[in-house]
Formats: structure tokens, C-alpha cells, sequence
């Protein structure tokens, strides 16, 4: 070991800079001594070590790599690592590339991680970055699972695809730092348990992020799906809970210690221990239970996220500030403030497994500008009004809270945002218990919004100015609304007609007369079709339905004429689901056949039907389909009946938002989450 000191000058580098352990690279000054790596075809970590090194005082620059700065992650010995006044500008994409040059070194980056490769890579024991300038290429900063790191008065710029990633810490400083958005895909990041059971102790402090426009532009999140068992005990004790039911799936991570156990629900509800060994179907928690579970109480193993506090941050045009996604406990945001942005909120869920979020404190936030543009929780919503709320998104049958405890204190919405609180389920309510006091709304259609799934919400000594309705219930709203759709029931012509001839403008008027315009949301062109023209969409652009929030109907047929670029894989046509969760109706095309969805009451998607491929691509056909509450659905192609299905089950009503060319959950995967945009001609 020793200190490897540079003097003034340019240094140029081939390969990769090993620095071994023990060891401090240092130059003269950072504006004094550059590192450099000449362009070239084949891409390596620019600078790498395994533990117990430093860099400090000097520049590097670098063109086409894999990682710039990495430190051995995941080891038992990583970490005692730090950078000090460190500039790096690593830009793969510098100079006079062409475009297939930038596509292949865009797809080759993105192979070594989610989002690209890394500018800083650390992890383990004793982590420093202070006073660093981070320019580069994809994802700006990875730590895992950190043990006492502190991280302060750094800028990192998040590059194509780049976001930054906190997986698994305990003991983390983050403090007085900028998170950049460097490039039009630029996203945020978060804190999560991708890879670790338990993440825990974060001062997240003084930082300013801004920019964020790629992905589901997320400045902050907490995240990580699944867990690893749920049902109720037997033969519960002290401090040892034998589990019954289903195997546990311990094989998700490759260690639960330290995961959260929490009681959802009857006696013993809102404990959480965390699990301190196991062995099959056993397991050792940390410490006994208070009150003890009986074996009606319900019980969740998953990843443990507890105890962050978010103090004085700053965010701007970000599609979320702060969310705690799933797993949140005992987290504190205070003073924080959100420009053009989805504000802060918490919410307990179904995660791919029951997650909940429990004692989250949000004090003294700010959302100076609500006016949001494609923003909210997955990047979901195209235009609407900022937020501070708790939800406890009830899903897969629940019964038991998945949200409890939140506090909501001397917030301030200036304009645009209201506070929101939802649990779903009247029958089986999501979030119970929460306080909001002494907040003050202003300038804004609503100003507090609860929904049929909330019990015990305390509001108290709120403030509202120009608020056209300070307090909004769901079930008022879904009067309305039923109202409404009263007056629509059994009309022999139809609710909503569009024809794409003679547009007065860029929103397509409703034939019907009742006023549901069709509003694109990107641009479309329009080509000759059957008969007049019709939308071309392109994969990105879709109409959202002004006022489809309304139709929702016991019986409704939906017809369209389609000519489909691809029959391969999930695209929508006509959809009431523009984010994840249950919904009325979906029609689609999907692998040739044609698809209609549909949740009933109970969460079930028990309305659910594929037709066998019908369609081909390039050529138009009709397609209809025919949803009857409790009786079921029938789907006809080409005047053809192809598919029919038969469910007691009443629908769901939802008040979601209706498009036309688009799905949440489609693209030639298939998945949940992935955008099935249509691509051909409606």
C-alpha cells in the first residue's frame, strides 16, 4: 500500500487502472491532473479495485467503457473505500458517432445493468464520496449494501437510461448532493431490497434532484417485489413462528435475515419483528411479540424498508418526488419541497405479495407547483393535479389494512394538489388510522379526497383557499357518477362515436353529442382507410376519452375496425386501465386472437377471455365485444362469433380513465407495467 501520487499534467491510460489495497491514487488538484482513456471499440471498468483504496484530487475522462469507478460489491471484506474531489466526464457517446454506432453502444451498455453501466460502483463497510463531480454515461451511482457510508456535497448526473441505486444499506448519509437528469431518458432512482432482505437507517438530507423525464421518472422510490411467505401460524410463541400453509420461498434471496415480519391484521395487528435465523418452516424473530398473534392473524414475511428520514430535499420536474413503493416503515419526510411533480406519498400494496406501510410522517412538505405532465405512480397519469396522501391499495382478496398509522402535519399545497387517501375495498378497507392536521390547500379543484377504503381518518384544523371542494368523498362521487350513467343506460345509439374525417382541431369530437372528446396524447397522422380516414398509431401516441370515468355499464358492447401492423404480442384498442390494477373492461388484440378483461367485485379477473388468432396483419377487420354483468362476455370478429365466456360475478366499478390505443399491460412481452400501445390503424 502507499500513496500513488500525479503531479500536474495529462495522463493517458490503456486498459484497465488496478489499484491495489491499501492504496490512495492521488493528484495534485482536480483541475490540475486528468486521467484520460482514448476511445475504443471494446469497453472495460476504467478504474477498479477490490476494498481499502481511495482516489482523490484529479479528473478522468473516458469514452466507450463498461464501469468508470468500481470497488469489489457483495464481498464479506467490501468497502473501507472513498473518493475525494473526483471530477469524472465519461461520455460514450462523445464526438462524431453515427446513428448505428450510438444504437450499438447503447444496447451493449445497457447489458450490464438496468441502466447501463456505472459511474461510481461501491459497497460494504465505511463508503465515502464527498465533494465529487459525476458526469457519466448511464447509471450514476450503485451501492450495495453499505454499512456507515456518507455521501455529501456530490453532483451525479444520471445519463441515457441512468438512474441511481441505494439496494440493501444500513447506516447511509446522503446529504447536500444534486441528481442531475444529463440526458432526455435520464430517470431518478431510489432505495430499495432488489437484492438484500432488509434496507434500514437512511438520512436522506439537503438534496436537490431536477430533470427526470425517461422511464416511470421517479426522483425517489423505494421498491423491490415479492416476499417470501403469507398466511397465519401455528402454534405461535414468543419469539418463534412455525409457518403453515404454503412452503416458504426463501429461494428469492439468497439470505432473509434481517426481513420483516408483520401481523396484518386481527390481534396482534401492526407488529413488525424482524427475523433473526430460520430453517424451513421455523422461524427465530429478533425479539418478542408484545401482544401475542393467535392463528387468525394474519402474517407477511418480505423485505424489511424502515426508519428513513427525508429532511429539506428539493425536487423538479419529476414525475414522482418521494414514494414508498410497498414495504415502509416508520419513515419520516419533513420539509421538502416538489415543482412539477407528483408530491409524496406512502403506500402499503400488493407487490407481487402483501406489503405494508405502516407509521410514515409527512410534515412541513411543500408542492409549489402541482400542474403535473405524465407523472404519478408509474409514469401513469397524462395531466392532472400533484399529491400528498397514504394509500393501502387492497388487492388479491385482501381483508386486512396494508396501510396504518400515517400522519399527515402543517403540510403546504399552493396550487394544483390535494390530499389523497385510498384503500380500495369498502368490504375489506386498505388503510386505517391516519391523521391529517393543520395543512393548508390553496388554489385547487379539490382539497382532501377519501375513498370508501379508509377508516379513521382524523382531519382536523385544515386550511383551504379557492378550493372548489375541500372535502371529496368516493362515495359521493360514485352517486354521481351512477347518476350519470343512469341517464345512458338502454339508448339505442351509441354513448361515444368517433369518425376521424373533417377534424375542426386536434381533438376528435364525439358524434353521440354527449361531449367525450377524444385528446391525443402525442401526435397522430391520419391516413385513408375503409371508409375516410383513420388514426394512425405509431407504438406511442393514443387518445385519452374526456369524461371516461363515467362509462362504466352493466352491459356494454365496444366495436372498432382494426388493421394491425402486428398480431404478435398484446396491444390495446379500447382499455380502462391506463396504470396497474383491476378495471371494467380491456379489449385487445393479442397473438392474433382477440382478448377482452375484466375484474369482478371480488378482484378477480374472472371476466377474462382470448379468442383463438383471427386477425392478420395488414388486413382491416371488425372486431366487437359484447359484456353482460353476471351473465358474461361474447367476442365477435368479422360479424363472426368467436369466443364466449360465461361468469356469475359482478363487475368492478372503478371511475378510471378510458383510452383508445393504448394498455397498461402488453408490448410482445406481455407484461404488466409495459405499455401495449397499438400499432396500425383504429
Amino acid at each position: 500500500g502507499g500513496i500513488v501520487y500525479l503531479p500536474r499534467g495529462q495522463y493517458q491510460v490503456t486498459g484497465t487502472l488496478h489499484i491495489p489495497r491499501r492504496t490512495v491514487l492521488r493528484g495534485e488538484g482536480t483541475q490540475l491532473v486528468a486521467l484520460l482513456w482514448p476511445d475504443t471499440e471494446e469497453s472495460y471498468t476504467l478504474i477498479e479495485g477490490t476494498n481499502r483504496f481511495g482516489i482523490e484530487d484529479l479528473t478522468i475522462y473516458g469514452s466507450n467503457y463498461a464501469h468508470c469507478i468500481a470497488a469489489e460489491v457483495g464481498q464479506p471484506d467490501s468497502g473501507d473505500t472513498f473518493l475525494r474531489r473526483v471530477r469524472v466526464r465519461a461520455d460514450m457517446y462523445r464526438g462524431h458517432l453515427k446513428f448505428e454506432e450510438i444504437d450499438a453502444r447503447f444496447r451493449a451498455h445497457k447489458q450490464l445493468s438496468s441502466g447501463g453501466g456505472d459511474t461510481v460502483r461501491m459497497g460494504g463497510r465505511n463508503v465515502e464520496i464527498t465533494d465529487c463531480d459525476l458526469y457519466g454515461s448511464g447509471r450514476s451511482l450503485y451501492l450495495l449494501r453499505v454499512r456507515g457510508a456518507r455521501i455529501t456535497g456530490n453532483t451525479f448526473y444520471n445519463g441515457r437510461w441512468g438512474w441511481y441505486c441505494f439496494d440493501g444499506s444500513d447506516g447511509l448519509i446522503f446529504e447536500d448532493n444534486s441528481i442531475i437528469g444529463a440526458d432526455l431518458m435520464s430517470t431518478g432512482g431510489g432505495i430499495n431490497c432488489y437484492s438484500s432482505a432488509y434496507s434500514q437507517n437512511v438520512y436522506y438530507a439537503h438534496n436537490q434532484l431536477r430533470l427526470m423525464h425517461g422511464w416511470d421518472r421517479e426522483a425517489m422510490t423505494s421498491d423491490a417485489g415479492y416476499g417470501a411467505w403469507f398466511g397465519v401460524a401455528t402454534e405461535v410463541g414468543p419469539d418463534t413462528l412455525p409457518l403453515g400453509g404454503d412452503d416458504p420461498t426463501w429461494n428469492r434471496k439468497s439470505d432473509w435475515t434481517g426481513a420483516g415480519v408483520f401481523v396484518l391484521g386481527g390481534r396482534g395487528m401492526g407488529q413488525y419483528r424482524l427475523i433473526k435465523e430460520y430453517d424451513g418452516r421455523s422461524v427465530t424473530l429478533d425479539r418478542p411479540w408484545d401482544v401475542m398473534p393467535d392463528a387468525d392473524s394474519p402474517i407477511t414475511i418480505t423485505m424489511m424498508q424502515r426508519q428513513y428520514l427525508f429532511i429539506g430535499n428539493e425536487f423538479e420536474d419529476v414525475g414522482i418526488a418521494l414514494q414508498y413503493y410497498g414495504t415502509s416503515i416508520d419513515h419520516v419526510a419533513a420539509d421538502n419541497r416538489v415543482t412539477r411533480g407528483g408530491g409524496f406519498y406512502n403506500s402499503g400494496r400488493w407487490y407481487r405479495h402483501f406489503q405494508p406501510s405502516w407509521y410514515c410522517q409527512f410534515m412541513g412538505n411543500e408542492i409549489l407547483e402541482g400542474n403535473s405532465y405524465r407523472y404519478g405512480p408509474n409514469n401513469a397519469t397524462v395531466s392532472g393535479t400533484s399529491f400528498i396522501g397514504t394509500w393501502g391499495l387492497q388487492a388479491q382478496g385482501g381483508q386486512s389494512p396494508l396501510a396504518l398509522g400515517g400522519v399527515h402535519r402543517r403540510n403546504h399545497l399552493h396550487n394544483n394538489a390535494e390530499l389523497r387517501f385510498i384503500g380500495v375495498s369498502a368490504e375489506h378497507p386498505g388503510l386505517r388510522d391516519v391523521v391529517a392536521e393543520h395543512n393548508i390547500i390553496e388554489n385547487s379543484d379539490q382539497g382532501i379526497y377519501v375513498d370508501d377504503g379508509c377508516v379513521g381518518v382524523l382531519l382536523r384544523d385544515n386550511v383551504f383557499h379557492n378550493v372548489d371542494h375541500e372535502l371529496v368523498n368516493e362515495r359521493e362521487l360514485a352517486l354521481e357518477r351512477e347518476k350519470q350513467r343512469a341517464a345512458l343506460v338502454d339508448q339505442p345509439e351509441p354513448i361515444v362515436h368517433y369518425s376521424f374525417d373533417d377534424l375542426p382541431g386536434v381533438n376528435v369530437p364525439d358524434l353521440s353529442g354527449r361531449g367525450h372528446l377524444g385528446i391525443p396524447t402525442g401526435a397522430i397522422k391520419y391516413e385513408q382507410s375503409l371508409s375516410g380516414q383513420a388514426p394512425r398509431f405509431d407504438g406511442t401516441a393514443y387518445y385519452v376519452v374526456a369524461g371516461g370515468e363515467v362509462l362504466e355499464f352493466e352491459r356494454i358492447t365496444i366495436s372498432a375496425w382494426v388493421l394491425p401492423d402486428t398480431v404478435q404480442g398484446r396491444w390495446g384498442v379500447v382499455a380502462k386501465r391506463a396504470h396497474g390494477g383491476v378495471c371494467p373492461y380491456v379489449v385487445a388484440i393479442r397473438n392474433g386472437g382477440v382478448t377482452f378483461e375484466g375484474t369482478d367485485a371480488n378482484g378477480k379477473w374472472s371476466y377474462n377471455i382470448t379468442t383463438k388468432p383471427v386477425l392478420t396483419e395488414g388486413h382491416w377487420h371488425h372486431i366487437a365485444a359484447v359484456c353482460e354483468e353476471g351473465v358474461g362476455v361474447k367476442i365477435y370478429c368479422d360479424g363472426e362469433l368467436v369466443g364466449e365466456k360465461a361468469t356469475p360475478e359482478r363487475l368492478v366499478s372503478t371511475g378510471n380513465t378510458l383510452t383508445v390505443g393504448y394498455e397498461n399491460w402488453g408490448g410482445l412481452e406481455q407484461k404488466p407495467g409495459v405499455s401495449g400501445n397499438f400499432q396500425g390503424l383504429i
